[in-house]
């Protein structure tokens, strides 16, 4: 006992060990006669309400003691042992009413011990076989207040706090009778109830406190693991549990607030699934249920449509560990209910567990699997995609990859199926309130549609859909918010807008060049069209940039196919713009560069400038620009001029001085060896150039950009050491077939 309580008030593990040496010490029955239980409770009950007045108490002098006092509420095994149970629920009380304790009952480890203290002496309440404690029981609610209590501590801000009062609840729920157990189940399901959304079509958890729906739908989850829920409340608890699997919310920060919901909702179904028969579950009747859009509740079960949620989880949740748990579950429904969800082996396998790991494998390459199934899931994901899992994600990658899928989806499905999704991206762009993350998500995944579309081969059936067989109905989206699309503010810039609009106007010019229909939208839509193409051109962001070079080749292929009478990205004013712009400090312009490198075959034809004049301002970018950015853009048109296609000899002599000036640009400034970006660059083009045979292995130029690139390949930068030395191998390689 001296060891014992040396070490209680101990800040390390001994304090645990040396609470459960107390306990097991006092139980024993030559300890008990000579009353040392009572002794050592007395002692901790004083020494509890000590802490609060003596300024220097640490929390680890209360906590040794109340670790012995709730150790010892477990089960009482004699009636001095229960005589001690008023007094330790009397100190209960008086922590948690008292504020004078507020320091000490602050914090999480307390609280935890709080909720088992009050949890032993509740299911001391419901078994009680000491004449002594039933007297006690009669006189004070014990039952009521501590329900009270853990439905409080529900929605308290510590994580083990929630956990320790959902466990507790599970437990004495599954001890009341019948009646009192479906009174405490429908008291969680109606504290869900308030701040629930009514349907799916309008789930705005903007105002539910994140918190206390984790410690709701987790207090449901044990229940349904110890089977205390009784079946007729299934229905409330299946659409408690769908709303929690889809529950989001964003803090100040645009953060994620709410993944420890849905994985309650991933527990909470997988016990469902485990503890419930399959007659339960399939008399919960569908209608009663409320689900997303796009999921048909005619001729289907609550089994499959809890399969379809789990499978819009598994495949497009944000977090990698509810897609790891929403598969677990639905690999669970479909195990213990066999042959009452559409090809559930099938699904199984596709939807496995590691599969879901990567959100880029799980939104294409699983959802794509899942939909060659059954229509039914191809639905359900393509409507889902269309949400806040989707196109409507925070992150750009999260769009763009919700796009690709959803390109995936549409491609070779017919009307029935794809134009809901249409009609549904339409209404978001028409939208002026509508987000701009939205309508960047919602512009790439109609650009993915129609790129789908084009690279499988448009069948009949694609012409029996208005976006396919009438292109103009597409353009129409630039009449719309052409504020929208030519206003630069910060927030459109990091939500990737500009791309987004490069890539869908890339995709209808094509598709309009592709399609024979006399159609073709008002003068004043693509005068719309012309002052956003033109904004594009004159900005400097990498991912416009990159999506410029296709605008550019789609723009004069719908003018090459008489669709458009003048063209609508006029070029020929460029070249002494570009040249202006390249010689100040300002990297504003630089889309023009390669939208006029991008046009270079079409110059003469077209636009009546010099290929010869062209190729020699992009030498005089690289060699004399001032900033490093313009002589990157410089290289970058460059190189589009040599992908362009075969060149003339007097040109190909003009590409060994520029690419030379690359090789050797060593610009040392503030930020560093920013003449690495240019040497990058130039090593890019180079390497092209040899693989094109653009330049004779006799030629001076040849020989000149050689040494260059064997010199950059032993030099002390990594990145671009490596880059010089793959170049210098091809070439190597090419020449005499072998590798030295």
């Amino acid at each position: 006992m001296a060891v014992s309580l040396r070490f209680i008030q101990s800040a390390t593990k001994e304090q645990d060990a040396a609470s459960k040496l107390l306990v097991r010490l006092v139980l024993r029955p030559d300890m008990q006669r000579l009353r040392l239980p009572t002794a050592l409770v007395s002692w901790a009950l004083e020494s509890i309400g000590s802490v609060v007045h003596h300024s220097s108490a640490t929390l680890h002098s209360f906590l040794g003691p109340f670790r012995f006092l709730a150790a010892m509420t477990v089960s009482p095994d004699s009636e001095e042992t229960s005589s001690l149970i008023p007094g330790i629920h009397a100190a209960t009380t008086k922590l948690v009413d008292n504020v004078m304790f507020t320091s000490v009952t602050s914090s999480a480890v307390t609280k935890k011990l709080l909720i088992k203290m009050s949890r032993n002496i509740a299911l001391l309440n419901l078994q009680c076989t000491s004449v002594s404690l039933t007297r006690f029981f009669e006189t004070v609610s014990v039952l009521e207040d501590t329900i009270d209590y853990l439905l409080q501590s529900l929605g308290d801000r510590d994580t083990p706090v929630r956990f320790a009062a959902s466990k507790a609840l599970s437990m004495i729920i599954l001890r009341l009778d019948p009646e009192l157990s479906h009174e405490v189940v429908q008291a969680i399901l109606d504290s869900m109830k308030e701040d629930m959304p009514r349907s799916f079509a309008d789930t705005d958890f903007s105002t539910v406190d994140a918190l206390r729906w984790h410690g709701l739908t987790l207090t449901l989850a044990h229940a349904l693991f110890r089977k205390s829920a009784s079946p007729a409340q299934l229905p409330d608890i299946v659409n408690a549990l769908l709303l929690a699997l889809t529950f989001e919310q964003r803090g100040t920060t645009g953060s994620s607030i709410g993944s420890n919901v849905r994985d309650a909702a991933c527990f909470g179904i997988w016990s469902m699934s485990r503890r419930y028969s399959t007659a339960e579950l399939l008399s919960v009747d569908v209608a009663d249920l409320r689900t997303e859009e796009g999921i048909s509740q005619t001729g289907i079960s609550a089994i499959q449509i809890v399969a379809l949620h789990l499978l819009l989880s598994a495949c497009l949740d944000p977090a990698g560990n509810i897609r790891r748990g929403s598969s677990a579950a639905l690999q669970e429904l479909i195990g213990r209910h066999p042959d009452q969800v559409s090809n559930g082996i099938s699904l199984v396998q596709v939807v496995d567990y590691h599969a879901v790991g990567l959100r880029q494998r799980a939104a294409i390459d699983v959802a794509h699997g899942a939909s060659q199934l059954d229509m039914l899931y191809c639905r359900a994901l393509l409507m889902a995609l269309l949400k806040w899992r989707g196109i409507g994600s925070p992150d750009v990658s999260s769009r763009e990859i919700a796009a690709t899928s959803i390109g995936r989806l549409c491609s070779g499905q017919s009307k029935p199926t794809l134009e809901p999704a249409l009609n549904h991206i339409f209404s978001q762009l028409a939208m002026p309130g509508t987000d701009v993350e939205y309508h960047h998500g919602s512009l790439i995944a109609l650009s993915c549609i129609l790129d789908e579309k084009m690279s499988g081969g448009i069948t009949r059936l694609d012409l029996d859909v208005d976006i396919l067989s009438y292109p103009a109905c597409v353009w129409w989206v630039f009449d719309q918010h052409c504020p929208l699309y030519t206003a630069y503010t910060p927030r459109s810039l990091r939500a990737d807008l500009f791309s987004a609009i490069a890539r869908v106007v890339t995709s209808v010019a094509n598709l309009s060049s592709y399609l024979e229909t006399e159609q073709f939208p008002r003068p004043a839509v693509m005068e719309n069209v012309t002052t956003i193409v033109a904004g594009l051109v004159s900005r400097f962001e990498d991912s416009i940039l990159q999506a410029l070079p296709n605008l550019v080749r789609a723009l004069i292929s719908l003018h090459e196919s008489g669709k458009s009478a003048r063209p609508i990205l006029d070029v020929s004013g460029y070249l002494t713009r570009v040249r202006t712009d390249a010689s100040s400090t300002i990297h504003q312009g630089a889309g023009r560069a390669i939208a006029l490198a991008s046009a270079f075959p079409w110059l003469e034809s077209i636009y009546d400038l010099s290929h010869q004049e062209t190729i020699t301002a992009f030498g005089e970018i690289i060699e004399t620009a001032r900033t490093t950015e313009w002589r990157v853009v410089g290289l970058r048109a460059l190189l589009l001029v040599v992908e362009s296609g075969p060149l003339e000899s007097s040109m190909i002599d003009r590409l060994g001085q520029p690419l030379h000036a690359g090789l050797n640009d060593y610009t040392i400034t503030e930020r560093g060896d920013v003449g690495s970006l240019v040497r990058a660059a130039a090593i890019v083009c180079t390497s092209k150039a040899w693989k094109l045979g653009l330049m004779s292995d006799m030629s001076a130029a040849n020989d000149l950009l050689l040494k260059d690139v064997r010199r950059l390949s032993l030099e002390k930068l990594d990145r671009t050491r490596i880059q010089a030395a793959r170049c210098l191998r091809w070439k190597d390689t090419s020449r005499d077939g072998s590798v030295y």
